[in-house]
């Protein structure tokens, strides 16, 4: 379908031409005024010549100057206040009482219904603004306390998540160094079944169940003395396990110390690495492990020593 060309209106301007500007006058009109301008005081005494000489149309144009007719006069009604919408009755019975007792036309009557019906409006324009400002300031508070529960929740979550983690992070460091003494100390070889003998060793005790039993006394019966003979054993061991990498464990720098322990993590034999990420997998949920690495990402080198009394303090 072929569409019309719109024919521009005006006279096409050059290229750098922006027309006349906006208000001035054309030509024609200048050259009225410029006319008048000159003739100004003879044209009007002209007329006053002769609407003296009682020409009417002159005289007519005289007075439409100087005391031009009115298009309406006061009314003699009084009428009510509206400061709000209820007042409308009582302002549409006083205009009906003024028309009844002869003080007002119709005519009259109705430019005051426009009057009130235009009061009428503002009012309840002014009413919407209050209560759209009201509705929007209850929305503001009620989306306030929405968002302060919304981050009292996150709060909570974050809280119990972070425990969640210590938790799992205390017990993935027992597992690990249970491993670790067990393998390096404790003599732990391939075709034993788990470490718990071999980590009993590391410890100088006979066997698993002797650790074991001692572990019980401490946590049901508050046993001092086999807790400080348990953590006593456990520096001992951790000694003898860094004398290993030429380090002395009560001097050297925990960084220097936790260097070694990762080193002595991730040479362990697969058969053990395997078994520790398993454990980790299945009991320690929470401790997030790094892909790229065989310890949990909150472990460090403020944290990595483990001993009975860490959980009792």
């Amino acid at each position: 379908m072929t569409r019309l060309a719109r024919k521009a209106r005006g006279r096409p301007f050059k290229p750098g031409n922006p027309g006349r500007p906006l208000g001035s006058k054309n030509k024609t009109t200048q050259i009225v005024e410029q006319l008048a301008e000159g003739q100004a005081e003879q044209l009007t005494k002209k007329v006053l010549e002769q609407a003296l000489a009682s020409d009417v149309s002159s005289q007519k144009m005289i007075l439409d100057r100087i005391w031009p007719p009115r298009k309406g006069q006061p009314v003699n009604v009084i009428m009510p206040p509206i400061n709000t919408s209820q007042d409308l009755f009582a302002a549409i019975a006083s205009i009906w009482t003024a028309i009844r007792e002869g003080r007002l036309t119709p005519d009259e009557a109705s430019a005051l219904s426009v009057v009130i019906d235009r009061s009428i409006q503002a009012i309840e324009l002014h009413d919407i603004t209050k209560r759209i400002a009201a509705l929007e300031e209850a929305r503001d508070k009620r989306d306030e306390k929405t968002v302060l529960r919304r981050l009292d929740a996150l709060e909570q979550e974050h809280r119990y998540c972070e425990e969640q983690e210590l938790s799992s992070l205390r017990t993935a460091r027992m597992y690990i160094w249970r491993i670790v003494l067990a393998y390096y100390l404790g003599g732990l070889k391939s075709n034993e079944m788990d470490d718990s003998d071999a980590n009993a060793r590391a410890l100088k005790y006979r066997s698993g169940h002797d650790l074991f039993e001692v572990i019980l006394k401490v946590m049901h019966e508050n046993d001092i003395k086999s807790l400080s003979e348990v953590v006593e054993r456990y520096r001992d061991a951790y000694r003898r396990l860094f004398a290993k990498a030429g380090l002395d464990f009560d001097n050297a720098p925990r960084g220097a110390l936790f260097d070694a322990f990762v080193t002595m993590v991730n040479s362990l034999p697969d058969k053990w690495l395997n078994s520790l990420k398993s454990d980790l997998q299945q009991w320690c949920p929470h401790a997030e492990i790094d892909f790229d690495s065989n310890l949990p990402r909150r472990l460090s080198a403020d944290n990595f020593i483990e001993h009975p009394s860490d959980d009792q303090a």
